[in-house]
């Protein structure tokens, strides 16, 4: 008996890890962002390059960047970040889009800064699935698809998996619900 008192708890469910995806369809198309630890991903895209310069980031060995120069380096490095990062609709991959890139610095010495890339596009009107891969990470993470006001749907993802195809409403019906939103 006193050994299951000893014994940890365990609960279902997910660690909340530093990376998320949201997708949102409105009437204009879709918006996605990815929220995750920005110095941990400029180093792990600057590893995939040979340019020195890009790889040490300008600092010494194990100085961390301030937040102006990890937004520059995601900016320098958005090409790599792509070759890793794709969605898709009815499994026909979306061109890489031009992504609006920040980063929120930290709130306190325990939260790294934040890299917010977010990207917009055109749904296609006989989209009937997305699918969605990020290569970027190594621990589980949610994927929130919503489309026009209706509750998100979270999938979890581990790592480099991809998502399973994401029915999706159709076009013309969320069209129509996210107007009648405005």
């Amino acid at each position: 008996l006193l050994l299951l008192v000893l014994l940890p708890a365990t609960s279902p469910g997910h660690e909340l890890g530093t990376t998320r995806v949201s997708v949102r369809f409105d009437a204009a198309g879709y918006t996605a962002e990815i929220v995750t630890d920005a110095q941990s991903l400029v180093e792990k895209l600057a590893a995939m390059t040979e340019d020195s310069a890009v790889n040490g980031g300008g600092n010494s060995a194990g100085e961390a960047m301030s937040a102006a120069q990890l937004e520059q380096r995601l900016r320098e490095l958005q090409p790599v970040l792509w070759t890793r990062a794709r969605l898709a609709f009815d499994g026909v991959d979306e061109p890489s889009a031009a992504a609006d890139i920040s980063v929120v610095p930290a709130g306190d010495p325990f939260t790294p800064p934040q890299a917010h890339i977010r990207w917009h596009g055109i749904r296609p009107s006989s989209a009937h699935a997305l699918t969605w891969h990020y290569g970027w990470t190594f621990a589980s993470y949610a994927l929130a698809v919503q489309e026009g006001n209706s509750e998100p749907e979270v999938t979890w993802l581990e790592g480099n998996a991809s998502s399973p195809a994401l029915q999706l409403a159709s076009a013309s019906s969320a069209a129509a619900a996210a107007a009648g939103d405005s």
